[in-house]
C-alpha cells in the first residue's frame, strides 16, 4: 500500500463516520464536492497541495470545524 492509498484509506474512514462529510471536507480543503468522490473511488490522486491539506486536516479535524458545526 503506498502512502497515497493509506491517506485516501484514512480520509475515507473520516468520511463515512457520518453523513454529509464528503461536502464539509471539499469546503474545508476548498475542491469541489466531485474530487472527494474521485479520491475515494481511487479514480485520481490529490496533488501535492491537496495532500498537504489532507494531512493537515486529518492531524486535527477539530481545528477546521465551522462554528455551529461540530466534526465527529
Amino acid at each position: 500500500m503506498t502512502k497515497t492509498d493509506t491517506l485516501i484509506a484514512e480520509l475515507e474512514h473520516w468520511c463515512n463516520a457520518e453523513h454529509g462529510r464528503r461536502a464539509e471536507l471539499a469546503r474545508i480543503l476548498g475542491v469541489p464536492p466531485t474530487r472527494i468522490t474521485q479520491w475515494l473511488a481511487r479514480k485520481a490522486n490529490p496533488g501535492s497541495e491537496a495532500t498537504i491539506k489532507i494531512i493537515e486536516f486529518l492531524e486535527n479535524p477539530e481545528a477546521h470545524r465551522k462554528p455551529g458545526r461540530g466534526l465527529k
